[in-house]
């Protein structure tokens, strides 16, 4: 199959007999005789597709003049806004106004078009015709009439909350039957949440649970982190969503503009680590000058750099080149920075403790698998100190 899919759109026809079948394989078929096989998503997204109905007694979608041009007996008009419909005239914009006049370029205007297929359509509409208008935009702002309504001044106002006549779905059928809405279970839980929102008292929408809940035990016995410590601390319920029910933020699939702040933090890290194990193998950082820093620190950041180009998405090249020019400097001044080192000193970077694993095979100052408890507190914590 890659072998096959490998070959790109000149196998275009080989791959669809390959892959496909029965209807699918037919819009396949179809699409790469309307269209080049290069560019058969654009192909695809204009064809047109035979819905096996008649269209003369089913219900037809079409704009005002295709309307206008093959009458129907029963019509519904939607969009019948101001600025809407019918639509203003605008200057064209390969042959301005003053170059030849728009009176001259289009003698039928789109909005004398539009105007001409609405009387078009009033007088060749049989049966019943509804005009139909918006009160507001999706923006919640309102709405003026068209200017087609100004001879038709009685409106209906259709409230979203009336009962249909025809259900149109589940929920239109629940909404016009509110006795049998009442007992669902939705409804139910919906309701009950609406109240407890307006209660003062703790409830279980608040997060309020039975004491000693077995879930809570557990990830109050898990090992801890700084960061899991602080979300206990600050914000219990969050607490739980994380780490009792595994609810984590949706990582987005599109390929960063700019890396954020975890990732550049993770970027120094990677680097500062790399650099101090560099030094500690040479000459060691107490002893190491501002050049011998520098050059390992820009060692560090080339084999990071190589690293993460083959494991994370990059952002675009200048941003990239900026962000490790910035990660170089920022571990340059981190690792010259701060009080004069006294002799026979050891740096190290990265240290795991509390049974976290460790992330290089770099010499350790202790055990990383003794665990680590909060005196008077029964927490066991593990984690990694940036430097030490």
């Amino acid at each position: 199959a890659i072998d096959l899919l490998a070959k790109g759109p000149d196998a275009a026809p080989e791959i669809g007999e390959a892959f496909l079948k029965s209807r699918t394989l037919a819009i396949w078929r179809k699409a790469l005789l309307a269209g080049p096989a290069s560019s058969i998503d654009a192909t695809l997204e204009t064809l047109k597709q035979d819905d096996g109905l008649e269209a003369c007694v089913s219900v037809a979608w079409m704009p005002a003049s295709a309307l206008a041009a093959s009458p129907r007996r029963f019509v519904r008009l939607i969009g019948l806004n101001s600025s809407r419909w019918p639509r203003g005239i605008a200057e064209d914009r390969l042959i301005p106004d003053h170059i030849i006049p728009t009176a001259v370029l289009d003698p039928l205007p789109v909005s004398l078009a539009d105007r001409r297929d609405f009387d078009t359509i009033l007088a060749t509409t049989g049966g019943e015709i509804v005009l139909s208008r918006a009160r507001r935009d999706s923006d919640g702002r309102l709405l003026g009439r068209s200017p087609l309504l100004a001879g038709h001044r009685e409106e209906i106002y259709l409230r979203r909350n009336a009962v249909p006549v025809h259900a149109f779905s589940e929920t239109d059928r629940l909404m016009a039957r509110p006795q049998e809405f009442a007992t669902d279970l939705q409804a139910v839980s919906a309701q009950s949440c609406w109240r407890d929102w307006r209660r003062p008292e703790i409830t279980a929408h608040d997060g309020l649970i039975r004491a000693d809940h077995p879930l809570v035990l557990a990830i109050l016995g898990r090992t801890q982190s700084a960061s899991s410590l602080r979300r206990l601390l600050r914000n219990p319920l969050s607490f739980v969503w994380v780490y009792a029910f595994g609810w984590r933020e949706p990582q987005s699939s599109a390929e960063p503009l700019v890396l954020d702040a975890l990732d550049v933090g993770d970027l120094v890290h990677m680097v500062l680590d790399r650099a101090l194990r560099d030094l500690e193998a040479a000459v060691g950082l107490a002893s190491a000058d501002a050049n011998t820093i520098e050059a390992a620190v820009a060692r560090a950041a080339q084999a990071v750099a190589a690293d993460w180009e083959s494991e994370r998405p990059l952002p675009p090249g200048v941003i990239w080149a900026r962000t490790l020019d910035d990660a170089r400097l920022m571990a340059g001044r981190a690792l010259s920075y701060g009080d004069d080192h006294l002799p026979s000193t050891r740096s190290y970077g990265e240290v795991p403790f509390g049974g976290s694993e460790p992330k290089s095979e770099a010499q350790l100052p202790w055990d990383p698998g003794a665990p680590v408890t909060i005196p008077d507190a029964g927490f066991n914590i593990a984690g990694y100190i940036d430097r030490l």
